[in-house]
C-alpha cells in the first residue's frame, strides 16, 4: 500500500536515489555524505539506490580519505613514513653532528636510531621536519618521506571560514 501511495505522490523522476539531504546545511549532494559539512557528524537523510530513506547514523563512514583544511602550528606534531632516502638523510645528519662534537672534544652521541609507531610512521614537530628535509624537497630528487602526512591535533576549519 505504501509503495503505491509513494509512486502516486512521488513520481519516479522525483525520487532521490543515492543522494544525501544534509540536516546541517540543507544541501542535497550525490552519495552518502554531505560534501560541505565533513567536519560535523552526519545529520540528515540518505536516499539509497532504490529511493528508500535511511538514517545516516546507521551507516559506517566511507573508507576514502577526505581532504580538509586545518589550522596547524609549527610546534604541532606531524607523522610521516620515511623512505630509505629519508632514513639515510637523518643518519648522515646524525653522523655529521657527532663528528663535530668529537672534533671539539665533546661527549659523542649515542648510535643513530629513530622511533616508528605501529603503523610505520615517525613523528616530528612541523618545524623539525622542515629543518631536516627542507633542502631535499626538490622536484626530480628522491623523496625523503611518502606524500601523506598526519597532522596530530590539527583543528579543522569550518567551510564558512575558508
Amino acid at each position: 500500500m505504501f509503495e503505491r501511495i509513494k509512486r502516486l505522490v512521488f513520481p519516479e523522476k522525483w525520487i532521490m536515489k543515492d543522494m544525501f539531504h544534509c540536516g546541517h546545511c540543507n544541501q542535497v549532494t550525490k552519495g552518502q555524505w554531505c560534501l560541505s559539512c565533513i567536519d560535523k557528524l552526519p545529520k540528515g537523510t540518505y536516499w539509497d539506490a532504490n529511493g528508500n530513506p535511511c538514517k545516516p547514523t546507521a551507516r559506517k563512514p566511507p573508507a576514502i580519505a577526505r581532504k580538509i583544511d586545518c589550522i596547524v602550528n609549527f610546534n604541532d606534531t606531524v607523522k610521516v613514513k620515511l623512505t630509505e632516502h629519508g632514513v639515510s638523510i637523518l643518519k648522515a645528519q646524525h653522523d655529521e653532528l657527532d663528528q663535530l662534537i668529537r672534533d671539539r672534544s665533546g661527549v659523542p652521541l649515542r648510535d643513530f636510531q629513530f622511533n616508528l609507531d605501529e603503523d610505520g610512521y615517525t613523528s616530528f614537530s612541523v618545524w623539525s621536519l622542515m629543518n631536516h628535509f627542507g633542502d631535499y624537497m626538490v622536484p626530480g630528487v628522491a623523496e625523503p618521506f611518502e606524500g601523506d602526512m598526519i597532522f596530530v591535533g590539527a583543528e579543522p576549519i569550518a567551510p564558512s571560514k575558508r
